[in-house]
């Protein structure tokens, strides 16, 4: 059965990423945000901007992640404004950050680390955080 909403396109504007020894002072952080552009000549298809800065410690070293990934999504046209929310920030969220997931273990695999995954975050939460603002 096909899902009501639809990957049709993924893109990455920007990604960088440093890797330097630790220091004394290097923390861990996430700062993450979501982004909906609608198609203003067709309501059905939508942009979902996932925006990332992660700053971790590897043993080591401390690295630094940065990117910008896009998804272009489509929907069946029966759905409501809410429902679409529900599906791009649950599933759409989750495709988009599995995929960068994937491109950041591969672009880090050379490096000393040996390759960096990103961390599992509580998407509940951020799927939370998300919709009550879309309400707003």
């Amino acid at each position: 059965m096909i899902a009501p909403m639809q990957l049709n396109n993924f893109e990455i504007w920007k990604i960088n990423y440093s890797l330097f020894p630790r220091r004394k002072n290097s923390k861990r952080k996430i700062d993450l945000d979501l982004n909906i552009q609608i198609n203003e000549k067709n309501e059905n298809q939508v942009r979902l901007i996932l925006s990332m800065d992660i700053a971790d410690i590897i043993e080591i070293f401390a690295i630094k992640i940065k990117f910008q990934a896009i998804g272009y999504f489509s929907f069946d046209p029966n759905l409501d404004d809410k429902e679409k929310a529900k599906y791009l920030f649950s599933s759409g969220f989750t495709i988009l950050y599995s995929m960068m997931r994937s491109h950041v273990l591969n672009i880090t695999s050379a490096s000393p680390i040996k390759g960096y995954i990103l961390p599992t975050l509580k998407t509940a939460d951020i799927i939370k955080k998300y919709l009550s603002k879309d309400t707003k």
